[in-house]
C-alpha cells in the first residue's frame, strides 16, 4: 500500500502524511486511546492533481483571484472544488485506499483468507463507519484553516467521494481567504480515515488557558454527542477551568446546549437532534470524567514536551483520543482601558484585547462593515473570516473558547467574547460600546468621541476610535514589534520555550566545545570533522525545529582564565582584554574554519537561517579579514562588546553586516571601568548606566538607517526596567536566557502599550 500508511506506524518525521495524522500515531505508539486507521499521504494528492491534469489549471485560475472580492474568491473556489470532485482517483491509489479500508473494516486476519471467504464474512459485517479528515503537510509549523472533515462515511465509494472533497477543501472559500490574509503558502494534503466512534459527550481541552497564557489551568469545553457543534460554534459548550496541578475543578459554568450532532441509526449520516429539556442545562461531564480528563492530558503533554490541545470523546465511559496538536496561546495582559460605564454583558473570554466600536448586529457574518465596528453575531463559526479584517471586535451568542471563530479571532488579534446569550436584547444597533475580550465583559463606553460642549462630527469621532483600537491589535502581545529571541548553548531545549521564542539570538558553543574537557583548538587541528559534525549537528538540529526563525551561531570565544586546564597559557593580568575573541580565532584558524564548514554545511543543507555572528572585535580591519574565510552568502552579523565598535559601528555597516547583538554584559565592563565578579562594583554593573544607554542609543539610531537589526543580551535584562528602557530605544530583538522568556515578554508588552497609548493621547485622543 504505497500511497497508504497505517497510523500506528506513523511517527513524528514522517512529513509527508502531516502534522497531525503523526501525532495521531505517536500517541497510538504510545499506547493512548485512538481509534484505529489509516492516511492517505500527500504524495497520492499530489499524483491524483498530476494524472488528472489539474495543477496547471489550478494555478491560472488562483492567479486570477482578487483577495479583497469575496464574491469572486467564492466563485474561483467553487470552480476549482468541482474539478477535483469530479475527476478520477487513479486506479492505483484507489486499490491501495480500498485494501487499507477492507482491513480496517474487517481485521487483518480475516482480510488475509481472501476469496469467497473473505466475501462473505465481510458482507456479513459491513462496512465501517469512518470519519474522513485533513492533515496538512507544509514546510513550515504554519497553521491552516478551512478544510473539511466529513462524518460518517461508510462504503468504499462514499470514501474516495470523501477523500477528494477533503483534497478539494486546500480551495474552500475560507482556506483561499486565510492564506491569502496570513501570506502563507497552499499546504499539501494528506487525510485521515478513522473508524468512527458514537460518543454520548466529547469536547476539547487545552493544557493551558489559551486565551489568558496561564498555565496552571487546564481548560475544558464538553458537549452533548460529536464535536462538531463545539467546533462550529453551534451552541455555548460546558466551561471547565481545572488547576493543572491538583485536578480539581477551580470554575465552572453550564452552557446551554439545547441539540446534539450524531450518527442517524437508519439512514447512517450525521444528524441534529435534540436534546431532552431536562438535559439541556445539565453539566455533561461530572467530577470523575473531569479528573481523567485531566489525568490523560497531563501524559500527553508529557509525551510530547509541550502543551496541547486535545479533542477527545467519552463512548461508553472511556475517554478516546481523537487529535492532539501544539497548543498555540494568544498570550495576554489585562490593557489600560480608556474610561467605561457600566457592565452590560457577560460571556466567555475567547480572545483577548480591547476594543472600542458600533455595535453592528447581523444574521450572518457576511457583508461589509465599518473597520472599527464590534460584530454580533449569532454563531462563532468559522464564517467570521469574511470580516475578521474589517472590525475592531466580536460578539457572539453561542460558541465558546474552542470554537472556529475563536480560533480565527486570537490568529488575529480580535478580541472576542462567545456565549453571550440574548445579547441582542441589550445593545442597540450603532450603540457605542467597549469589549475586553480577555475579561469577557461588553461595557457602556464613556467615550463617544465629543467632549462636553464640543461638537466632533462624525469622521472625526470614527478617525479616533480607528487609531485606539489599531494601537491595542498592535499591542497584543502575541504579535510584540520587539521580537523575543533566547540564548542557547548546546545543551537540550524544550520545544515549548523554541516555540515561544522568536528565534535564537545567542548560540554560545563554548560549553558543547569544552564538555569532553579537551581543548578545541587542538581537536579543530587533530580532528575537524569532529569539531564540524558536533556543530552542525546540535546547531542544526535547533535549527531545524524552529525553521525559518533565526538561529545566530556566536564564534568560540573563551578568555585565558575561562579555558585554563585545557591549554598551557600564559596568564593574563586581565584576560577580558586579553588574548580572545576573533583576533585569536583570526590567528589560530583551525577552529574558526571548522566553525564556518559547519555553518556552510548547514546552509547547503537547506538552513538558511543559521547566521555567523562574529565574537568580541575591537576594529573593522578584523571584519575584512574574516570575510575572506567566506566563500558562501552566510548572514554577518557582529557582537558589540567594546566601546570602540559601538563609536565606530558606521564603518561596521559600511563594511557589511546583516546584524548586530550588543552583548550589555561586556560592554558595560569596558565602558565603566568594572569588573563584574568584583562583589563591591556589582552595583554599578547590574544596571544600565547612561553611558552604555548612550552607546546603544548610537548604534540603534545608525543601525537602523542602514537597515541593519539591532539586539541586545546581557545579565542586566533581568531587570524589567532595563528591557523597557532598551524597547524604547527602538532595538528590534532582546536576547534572553529561556526561564526569563515570560517574564520579559511581559516587559515588552507594558512598555509597547504605554509607548501606543502615549502616541494616542498625544494626538488628543
Amino acid at each position: 500500500m504505497g500511497y497508504v500508511l497505517k497510523l500506528e506506524r506513523l511517527r513524528k518525521t514522517d512529513r509527508i502524511a502531516g502534522k497531525k495524522a503523526c501525532s495521531l500515531g505517536e500517541l497510538i505508539r504510545a499506547g493512548y486511546p485512538v481509534p484505529p486507521g489509516f492516511v492517505i499521504t500527500a504524495e497520492a494528492y499530489v499524483k491524483f492533481l498530476k494524472t488528472n491534469n489539474l495543477e496547471t489549471k489550478i494555478k491560472k485560475m488562483l492567479s486570477e483571484i482578487k483577495l479583497d472580492d469575496i464574491s469572486h474568491i467564492e466563485t474561483v473556489s467553487d470552480d476549482i472544488q468541482n474539478l477535483i470532485i469530479n475527476a478520477d482517483i487513479p486506479e492505483f491509489i484507489a486499490k491501495d485506499i480500498k485494501e487499507a479500508y477492507d482491513e480496517l473494516s474487517v481485521g487483518k486476519d480475516v482480510k488475509g483468507l481472501g476469496g469467497i471467504a473473505f466475501d462473505m464474512i465481510k458482507a456479513g459485517r459491513g462496512s465501517e463507519n469512518v470519519s474522513v479528515g485533513p492533515s496538512p503537510v507544509s514546510e513550515t509549523d504554519k497553521t491552516f484553516f478551512g478544510h473539511t472533515t466529513l462524518l460518517n462515511v461508510s462504503g468504499f465509494g462514499k470514501l474516495t467521494d470523501a477523500v477528494k472533497e477533503v483534497w478539494a477543501s486546500v480551495f474552500s472559500k475560507n482556506a483561499l481567504l486565510y492564506r491569502g490574509m496570513r501570506n502563507i503558502e497552499r499546504p499539501l494534503m494528506s487525510v485521515i480515515v478513522q473508524k468512527m466512534l458514537e460518543p454520548e459527550k466529547s469536547g476539547i481541552l487545552s493544557t493551558a488557558d489559551p486565551v489568558s497564557g496561564d498555565s496552571s489551568k487546564i481548560v475544558i469545553e464538553s458537549v452533548w454527542g460529536l464535536c462538531k457543534t463545539l467546533n462550529k460554534g453551534l451552541l455555548i459548550p460546558d466551561l471547565y477551568y481545572v488547576s493543572k496541578e491538583t485536578g480539581n475543578i477551580e470554575k465552572a459554568k453550564t452552557g446551554k446546549k439545547p441539540f446534539l450532532m450524531k450518527r442517524d441509526p437508519v439512514s447512517g449520516s450525521t444528524v441534529t437532534e435534540t436534546v431532552f429539556k431536562e438535559k439541556t442545562n445539565v453539566p455533561s461531564l461530572n467530577e470523575n470524567e473531569v479528573k481523567k480528563l485531566w489525568e490523560l492530558s497531563r501524559k500527553i503533554e508529557d509525551c510530547f514536551g509541550s502543551q496541547q490541545v486535545i479533542v477527545w470523546c467519552i463512548e461508553r465511559n472511556r475517554i478516546f483520543v481523537l487529535n492532539a496538536l501544539p497548543l498555540k496561546i494568544a498570550s495576554a495582559q489585562d490593557i489600560p482601558e480608556p474610561e467605561k460605564g457600566e457592565l452590560i454583558v457577560q460571556g466567555v473570554p475567547s480572545s483577548p484585547g480591547i476594543a472600542v466600536g458600533k455595535i453592528k448586529t447581523v444574521s450572518e457574518t457576511k457583508g461589509y462593515f465599518e473597520s472599527d465596528a464590534v460584530v454580533v453575531t449569532k454563531n462563532a463559526s468559522d464564517e467570521i473570516i469574511d470580516v475578521i479584517n474589517n472590525v475592531s471586535g466580536v460578539i457572539t451568542e453561542s460558541g465558546g473558547v474552542f470554537s472556529n471563530g475563536a480560533f480565527l479571532c486570537r490568529e488575529f488579534g480580535i478580541p472576542m467574547i462567545t456565549g453571550a446569550e440574548n445579547i441582542t436584547n441589550f445593545l442597540k444597533e450603532d450603540q457605542m460600546v467597549l469589549i475586553n475580550g480577555l475579561h469577557g465583559a461588553v461595557y457602556r463606553t464613556a467615550y463617544s468621541g465629543r467632549e462636553e460642549g464640543v461638537d466632533v462630527n462624525e469622521h472625526e469621532q470614527q478617525q479616533k476610535v480607528t487609531v485606539f483600537n489599531e494601537a491595542l491589535k498592535k499591542a497584543d502581545p502575541g504579535i510584540t514589534a520587539t521580537e523575543i529571541k533566547i540564548i542557547l548553548n548546546g545543551s537540550s531545549v524544550s520545544p515549548e520555550t523554541l516555540e515561544k521564542s522568536d528565534g535564537v539570538g545567542l548560540f554560545e558553543p563554548e560549553y558543547m566545545l569544552t564538555e569532553s574537557d579537551v581543548n578545541p583548538y587542538e581537536i579543530a587541528q587533530r580532528e575537524p570533522e569532529e569539531i564540524i559534525g558536533k556543530i552542525a549537528n546540535r546547531v542544526g538540529e535547533v535549527a531545524r525545529r524552529i525553521y525559518p526563525k533565526p538561529v545566530w551561531y556566536k564564534g568560540f570565544d573563551l578568555r585565558t582564565d575561562e579555558i585554563k586546564g585545557l591549554e598551557e597559557t600564559e596568564e593574563e593580568t586581565n584576560p577580558l582584554i586579553g588574548w580572545h575573541g576573533i583576533a585569536k580565532g583570526l590567528e589560530e584558524a583551525n577552529l574558526l574554519k571548522c566553525e564556518i564548514e559547519a555553518v556552510k554545511r548547514m546552509y547547503e543543507s537547506g538552513l538558511a537561517n543559521v547566521s555567523y555572528l562574529v565574537p568580541f572585535m575591537r576594529r573593522v580591519e578584523e571584519l575584512r579579514r574574516l570575510k575572506l574565510f567566506m566563500d558562501f552568502p552566510v548572514k554577518l552579523g557582529v557582537m558589540i562588546e567594546t566601546p570602540s565598535v559601538a563609536l565606530n559601528i558606521e564603518e561596521f555597516c559600511k563594511e557589511g553586516i546583516n546584524f548586530v547583538c550588543i552583548n550589555l554584559n561586556t560592554l558595560t565592563q569596558l565602558t565603566l571601568g568594572v569588573d563584574k565578579n568584583v562583589l563591591n562594583l556589582s552595583p554599578v554593573y547590574l544596571r544600565f548606566d547612561p553611558s552604555v544607554k548612550e552607546l546603544v542609543e548610537k548604534v540603534v539610531k545608525i543601525c537602523n538607517k542602514y537597515g541593519i537589526e539591532v539586539s541586545a543580551a546581557g545579565d542586566v535584562l533581568s531587570l524589567p526596567e532595563a528591557v523597557e528602557k532598551l524597547v524604547e530605544l527602538g532595538v528590534k530583538s532582546i536576547t534572553v536566557k529561556p526561564d526569563i522568556i515570560e517574564k520579559t515578554k511581559s516587559a515588552v508588552v507594558r512598555t509597547e502599550k504605554r509607548l501606543l497609548l502615549s502616541r494616542i493621547r498625544e494626538s488628543e485622543f
